[in-house]
């Protein structure tokens, strides 16, 4: 099982079905700030809706396909952050999503989060390609969050997928960014 301690606040681990009352407690929360770049939590409505969220993340990670980490911060779940793995024998390539609570923006979680993922998939994995994509209306309307994390991680923009997202029930474009198993070596010295 997928289980990293990152630091003395900060736990990287499988949801469990345990999970499920403070999911929703967290998705009833903060429905508002979550479903400003994403549709899917407006779904999250009963404990029901959480654990089958959490059955979906198990089951791809026993199949091979993701690796969801749910961010345990000082012991509360914080957010969820996946790596959806799209093929590991010829273009090895993954795409990275994450989201997170309103209360735990700021505090590096996700950057950290993403770290150790990225580490995991270039040097256990050994995938050669690792992406994300972020919602972008416009230059003053965009997931700058998202973009900050992309930067600061050290991947690429590569383009923008037009009307490749919705959110609040819009098309919305999506940035795409990327990161080679090579230039993160290189990052990592």
């Amino acid at each position: 099982m997928f289980d990293h301690q990152i630091d003395s606040d900060l736990i990287l681990r499988l949801p469990d079905i345990d999970d499920a009352a403070d999911l929703l407690a967290l998705f009833e929360k903060d429905q508002e700030y979550l479903t400003y770049w994403n549709d899917w939590p407006k779904r999250m409505k009963t404990l029901q809706n959480c654990q089958d969220f959490i059955l979906k993340h198990r089951r791809a990670y026993a199949e091979g396909k993701s690796i969801p980490a749910a961010m345990i911060y000082k012991g509360e779940i914080a957010g969820i952050c996946s790596l959806e793995i799209q093929d590991r024998t010829v273009v090895k390539k993954a795409e990275l999503s994450y989201w997170i609570g309103e209360d735990y923006q700021g505090k590096g979680l996700v950057t950290r989060t993403c770290e150790s993922l990225l580490e995991h998939a270039f040097t256990s994995i050994g995938l050669n390609r690792v992406f994300l994509r972020f919602k972008h209306v416009d230059d003053a309307n965009e997931n700058g969050r998202s973009r900050s994390v992309a930067e600061r991680l050290g991947f690429i923009q590569e383009g923008v997928q037009r009307h490749g997202g919705v959110a609040r029930g819009e098309f919305m474009d999506m940035v795409v960014y990327s990161i080679l198993a090579d230039e993160w070596s290189n990052q990592q010295g």
